[in-house]
């Protein structure tokens, strides 16, 4: 959905609008940067109705951003699922953390390699 109509709704508005526009905006370099990674259980969030495999979380401008992300059943990429900044609930509480060895980024569509960051 184009950006227009959401900012249309009222339902974003704000700091927290202002927040996620910069943020997405850079979203490759979150993705690049150095995140702790979680396998995202969303029955520890009872109140969250975010359905995802894993949980990132990471540093943008001083401040947690949450990514979550999940792939389609016998998908071979994810896709982000909902991204937000750190607010006053913390989504990694009762998640189980992983340690990432070794990441590649590729270019979807050459499946080219681009190197590991």
């Amino acid at each position: 959905m184009p950006i227009k109509p959401v900012l249309a709704t009222g339902f974003f508005v704000g700091e927290l609008m202002d927040k996620l526009l910069a943020c997405a905006k850079t979203f490759e370099e979150l993705l690049d940067s150095n995140y702790l990674t979680f396998r995202y259980r969303p029955q520890n969030n009872p109140t969250s109705t975010i359905i995802a495999e894993f949980l990132l979380s990471a540093d943008f401008q001083g401040n947690d951003v949450y990514i979550f992300l999940d792939k389609k059943e016998h998908a071979e990429n994810y896709f982000c699922r909902s991204f937000f900044p750190k607010t006053d609930k913390d989504y990694t509480v009762g998640q189980i953390k992983y340690t990432l060895l070794r990441k590649e980024k590729t270019t979807l569509s050459t499946r080219e390699s681009v190197g590991t960051v």
